[in-house]
């Protein structure tokens, strides 16, 4: 962290209530166990991705519709990439 970064964090004042406020919120996470939600969700989550880009990488038919004539992990890396991006813009909350 940059000097500068770490000055500007030590300027930083919070009153009591806000500190308080900010302990309870995270408190009500760990009451609610949101964090074994999130690691189940995230485990599921990384699972699809990878699955999907199992059926990508070195896909000759997807590779040759880009215009490669050879196996390429990065071209398949990159084209997933893109594809996932887009997924990822039309299913992202507004």
């Amino acid at each position: 962290m940059a000097a500068k970064e770490r000055k500007d964090l030590d300027s930083i004042k919070f009153e009591v209530k806000e500190i308080k406020a900010i302990v309870a919120h995270e408190l009500g996470h760990w009451q609610n166990s949101d964090q074994y939600r999130l690691m189940i969700f995230l485990t599921v989550e990384f699972s699809i991705v990878f699955y999907f880009f199992s059926l990508i990488i070195n896909n000759m038919t997807i590779l040759k519709a880009f215009g490669f004539t050879e196996t390429s992990n990065f071209a398949s890396l990159v084209i997933f990439l893109k594809i996932y991006e887009i997924l990822i813009f039309f299913t992202q909350k507004i």
